[in-house]
């Protein structure tokens, strides 16, 4: 059997969901030996060192089948949506020659037709990867959505994991999802205070979906220190669809050093995206600046078990990225999210639900001020102990949902374990 991996994210520098991809891979391969793994990613190497034979597909190719062959400027005339589906049909049916159009039209262009015979030869579709199908990623949602679409045409079943749904406000996005998520063969959601409710408004019928947290949970809970950790970890992400910049990170240092000296513990840096523009490092590390107590990390962190390992030390850690508090909770960590957008308010009030007492959070421009982020610091320090076993037995459950759900797809695909 050929299973068909879409990571939704296809390059190393995001570790949260190259942690929910590894997951994937490694319970896959727990299955039948003789199952082959194809996944669109940059790094091949880098997952055949931790999972063994995995085949890899090249993203340039997958960008190549679903932006088209016609120029933009005439797809866009022609139809609000760029003529997708037609363009994505006529790829299906006439894949070299249009792929020869489309060498004329775009440069740097990679082999549609060989992402096209990558699809049809595989056997079912996963999805991983996570807060994908929403505004904030809009093509990459539509992509997402295409794919999913081509391969049930073609009678070939579709799974979603770790799937972070909205928000979604945008028409044509709305329109896509609604017309494909309800036919695909199963969703499984991070959490339902969001995602049930624009799963039913997508019409998705309620057997087809279900609530099983974040995936990535299954590399962290097993790590857990057997103590409580003394450290505050932090976490910033400066990016378009964050909201956040240095004027956040201005309100927040001076209170974070102040309340580290006045119960003597250090800081530690908890960084998800590696990506240059956008580095967590480099971000909280406007935090740090200036503070004599900043430890240096127990691991390498540009790993993801380095990371999972330093906010292991910690006992509260203050993110504005969705899975250095995944990260954090499964370890029974307390967590303080800080948001500037409906996306990042989705993702922390889903995880609020998912690890009840141990997470909260604020956002920018209604509940964040520097008193009430200052108050609630004070506050989830002091609770911290005594939430850490009520955080660990909720990720304790959402780590068996997740496995239950992987078993429930093995069967459906006639798939045993070992």
């Amino acid at each position: 059997m050929k299973i068909f991996i879409d990571p939704s994210c296809y390059h190393i520098a995001n570790l949260g969901d190259m942690a929910m991809l590894t997951v994937a891979l490694h319970r896959f391969r727990s299955t039948n030996p003789r199952v082959e793994l194809r996944v669109v990613n940059r790094h091949p190497d880098y997952f055949s060192a931790r999972v063994g034979p995995v085949t890899f597909v090249d993203p340039k190719n997958r960008r190549a089948f679903y932006q088209g062959f016609l120029p933009n400027k005439i797809a866009n005339v022609l139809s609000k949506d760029g003529l997708r589906d037609w363009q994505i049909q006529q790829t299906g049916k006439l894949p070299q020659l249009t792929n020869k159009v489309q060498k004329i039209f775009r440069r740097d262009v990679g082999d549609s037709s060989a992402y096209f015979q990558q699809l049809i030869a595989s056997d079912a579709l996963i999805i991983t990867g996570g807060g994908i199908i929403n505004d904030s990623f809009l093509d990459l949602a539509l992509s997402i959505l295409d794919e999913a679409e081509f391969m049930m045409k073609l009678n070939k079943p579709v799974f979603f994991f770790g799937l972070g749904l909205g928000p979604m406000d945008n028409p044509l996005l709305f329109a896509k999802a609604k017309k494909v998520l309800p036919h695909v063969n199963h969703l499984y959601l991070r959490e339902g205070v969001h995602g049930i409710p624009l799963a039913e408004k997508l019409g998705i019928p309620h057997n087809k979906y279900t609530i099983t947290g974040d995936d990535a949970i299954e590399l962290a809970y097993p790590n857990r220190p057997p103590e409580i950790g003394h450290s505050i970890g932090v976490n910033l992400r400066f990016a378009e669809y964050s909201g956040l910049g240095k004027k956040q990170a201005d309100e927040i240092r001076p209170i974070v050093q102040e309340f580290s000296r006045s119960v003597d513990t250090d800081l530690r840096i908890i960084p998800i995206s590696l990506l240059s523009q956008e580095s967590d490092r480099e971000s909280a590390q406007q935090i740090l600046d200036g503070f004599e107590k900043n430890s240096s990390p127990v691991e390498n962190l540009e790993s993801i078990e380095g990371v999972i390992a330093e906010a292991g030390q910690c006992r509260v850690v203050i993110t504005a990225s969705y899975h250095a508090g995944v990260f954090a909770l499964s370890q029974g960590v307390s967590v303080i999210g800080i948001s500037a957008s409906p996306y990042y308010d989705s993702k922390f009030e889903g995880l609020s639900q998912q690890f009840a007492g141990g997470c909260r959070y604020l956002t920018v421009g209604t509940t964040f001020t520097p008193e009430n982020f200052r108050n609630l610091l004070q506050e989830t320090w002091q609770r911290a102990p005594e939430k850490r076993q009520e955080i660990l037995d909720a990720a304790k459950h959402q780590l068996q949902l997740s496995r239950n759900a992987y078993q429930e797809v093995f069967q459906q695909l006639g798939l045993s374990t070992n």
